[in-house]
């Protein structure tokens, strides 16, 4: 093994015996710069009804922080409605169970090959953010293309079309980074550190941890480790900028946790009380790519679900109040009389606890029962219980926690709440890198259960694709399904929400204050959004309810919005992409068909259709939920999105019979030239699921192979085994 290895174990493994005896804050030597603010003894958290399960805002000025690891481990035991304890019966303290990690890696088969040549022009990964990287499947430089599947990263040469090596790893890869010659990879992982000596977990709320290594690849061939930042929590998201990796993770802190990175708690005054009481940290890690040097800070606050990074702040949504949560609990308490006695007694005293951790192991309990049942007898309770299930209705409001970036630098500034969920990552944008603006969805919800029964192969053979051209052409493609590999039954219990009725706002936020300098209020009442985008002093917003509102809101004058434009077609649209200052493109969805549409937005109080493309039932696109599957050809005015066909039905006790699960079976290319649209190829890929371009070729890309087209014809020009 590595001397430097086993030095840097033993040294590790040192700090860890230290900290808890010693209880001073030991933190490692690349720790950046730390924020300055009062140290507060933070109060036990005032008793709060069980049903509401929303935490308190503590007062910007009153930020909280903690003396010590032993304050810190106190205070989660307040919080704390079992007492826990070690195996021995002393008190819960902390101390890091450090093991020595092998190598994560190993590297394959080798080809030799020189990289003095200027890479071409060549696509980047499609991000909300011009300049700020997110993290995705596939990456390339120009010179070689990475793509990942499931543990291993597959390193391509573009040129000569042959895979160079291939990096094979000990965890799931969530995502990757591919910076000039550094490669980052980012995994998950389970109960790899343990920092208590007592922790109790049930099933899949484990410890998680997030792992990240950097890799050189100046010789592609001959790649090698860096270095590996190991912490804890689930992966939200990432973002790169100006060679700073940014990572954020969720990490309950129930069972009684403290955030770590490499083996060592975060310094304590890196540890922020910003709710009352918490339910998760927030982990905050940057690294510098080129120094290898990180820095991190952890907020105590609630579930984090999404990031909107710009190039001052980043910026972390949680829900404010968890209405499915909610929902959860008044499901299952209305049903322990329905429930074996055993069964019933569990969830009853899982449901008194009163928190995630609790409610979702009660919520897991329940489904395993269920699912036990015959058909018949399931579907009847969940009738049952939906008739018994109090009516009451929740709303929801969304919280946003703000950072400001500088480098390895993070500071945080506070957070804001608005009223309203928020339904889409473009619902969030900033203006003029000093405004927040906002688009919500207000509902009032009520829960309700419902059983699936999903069978798999009772779809046609054939799915015949229809693309209906501007001109009323019309452009047919057939693609024979193979469902022979499904099972024939899956059966799953779900409690969800319901709406009632709701509206729409635009809040527009401050972000040197944190405070709301505006709201549009009741836009399009009754209808949900379901996506936004911001292009210059105009935030376009679509709704649906049974038709699309495309709404252009001028946001010119932060303090007085106002909807200058509207546009009503039938279906909606998912995702919207410019294409330049006037054309719009949106993928959505009409009646079950996948659909693309370009609006003209040169004047937004007449936005405008241009062109439409219909395509056939039970097809649809990733690019409606991921839209790092949408690639954008300028120089030849063409558009590349996978495309994915239904294999199963779904049956529901409450809802109507509908398409459940889809495959990717290749891509869709098509032309946008003189404002129109048009089809230039379907082509066939198993599990496609992204593509780029690097000079004149095209590279459809799936899991085992890459097609190489030409950029002139489209023909297939090549095709790279990768595994």
């Amino acid at each position: 093994m590595d001397k430097r290895l086993i030095l840097s174990a033993a040294i590790a493994l040192m700090a860890g015996i230290l900290i808890p005896i010693m209880g001073l804050y030991l933190a490692p030597s690349q720790i950046g710069t730390r924020v300055t603010t009062p140290v507060i003894t933070p109060s036990p958290p005032q008793s709060t009804s069980p049903a509401s399960m929303i935490p308190q805002p503590i007062n910007a000025t009153q930020l909280q922080k903690f003396k010590s690891y032993t304050d810190l481990i106190s205070y989660l035991k307040t919080i704390e409605n079992v007492e826990r304890t070690s195996s021995a019966g002393t008190s819960t303290t902390i101390r890091p169970l450090i093991t020595t990690l092998p190598l994560l890696y190993q590297i394959e088969g080798t080809i030799k090959m020189g990289y003095s040549e200027t890479a071409q022009g060549y696509s980047s990964t499609n991000v909300q953010v011009k300049g700020i990287d997110e993290p995705d499947i596939v990456k390339t430089n120009g010179k070689i293309i990475v793509v990942v599947n499931n543990d291993k990263a597959y390193v391509v040469d573009a040129k000569h079309e042959k895979v160079l090596s291939v990096i094979r790893f000990n965890h799931t890869i969530r995502g990757i980074f591919l910076d000039q010659d550094i490669l980052a990879v980012i995994m998950s992982n389970r109960g790899v550190i343990r920092p208590l000596t007592r922790l109790i977990s049930v099933g899949r709320f484990n410890s998680e941890q997030t792992i990240i290594k950097l890799i050189n690849i100046t010789e592609p061939e001959h790649p090698y480790l860096l270095q590996t930042y190991n912490i804890t929590g689930r992966l939200i998201s990432a973002r790169l900028y100006r060679r700073i990796l940014y990572v954020v993770t969720s990490q309950p802190v129930e069972p009684v946790e403290i955030p770590i990175i490499n083996g060592i708690p975060f310094p304590i005054d890196r540890i922020l009380l910003v709710y009352n009481p918490p339910e998760y940290y927030t982990n905050i890690f940057a690294a510098n790519l080129t120094s290898l040097k990180y820095n991190v800070l952890s907020i105590m606050t609630g579930a984090a679900s999404k990031i909107y990074m710009s190039y001052k702040h980043l910026v972390v949504f949680s829900p404010a109040s968890n209405i499915y949560l909610i929902s959860i609990k008044h499901v299952l308490e209305a049903t322990l009389h329905m429930l074996p006695a055993s069964l019933a007694e569990k969830i009853s005293e899982l449901l008194k606890n009163n928190t995630y951790y609790t409610v979702m192991t009660a919520y897991n309990l329940f489904r395993q029962y269920v699912k036990s049942l015959p058909q018949s007898e399931a579907g009847n309770l969940a009738l049952t219980i939906n008739k018994l299930v109090k009516q009451e209705s929740f709303t929801a409001k969304s919280r946003f926690y703000v950072f400001a970036i500088n480098g390895l630098s993070i500071k945080y500034r506070g957070s804001f709440e608005v009223k309203g969920y928020l339904q889409n990552q473009f619902c969030m944008e900033e203006y003029r890198g000093k405004y927040f603006i906002v688009a919500t969805n207000y509902v009032e919800y009520t829960p309700v259960i419902n059983i699936y029964t999903y069978k798999i192969g009772n779809v046609e053979k054939d799915i015949g694709i229809t693309i209906t051209l501007p001109n009323g052409e019309k452009q047919t493609y057939t693609h024979e399904i193979n469902s022979t590999n499904y099972p024939s039954i899956i059966r799953d219990v779900w409690i969800w929400t319901k709406t009632k009725k709701g509206s729409n706002a635009l809040t527009i936020v401050d972000l040197e204050n944190l405070k709301m300098v505006s709201r549009l209020d009741d836009i399009a009442v009754g209808e949900t959004i379901k996506t936004g985008r911001l292009i210059n002093d105009i935030y376009i917003l679509v709704t649906y309810r049974r038709v699309d509102p495309l709404f252009a809101i001028n946001v010119s004058d932060p303090y007085h919005p106002e909807i200058i434009g509207y546009l009503k077609i039938p279906g909606y649209n998912v995702y919207l992409h410019p294409l330049g200052h006037d054309i719009l493109l949106g993928i959505g969805v009409d009646s079950g068909n996948l659909t693309i549409s370009l609006y003209n937005i040169s004047d937004p109080k007449h936005v405008s259709q241009l062109s439409r493309a219909s395509i056939g039932k039970l097809v649809t696109s990733p690019v409606l939920y991921d839209y790092h599957a949408f690639t954008l050809v300028p120089e030849k005015k063409v558009f590349i999105i996978p495309l994915s066909h239904g294999w199963a039905w779904s049956s529901g006790s409450t809802t109507n019979t509908g398409v459940w699960g889809y495959r990717c079976f290749g891509f869709l290319i098509m032309s946008y030239a003189n404002d129109e649209l048009g089809l230039v190829k379907i082509v066939e890929l198993n599990n496609g699921g992204r593509s780029l371009y690097i000079g004149d070729k095209l590279y459809l890309v799936s899991p085992s192979e890459i097609l190489v087209l030409s950029l002139e014809n489209y023909e297939e020009i090549g095709n790279i085994r990768l595994g």
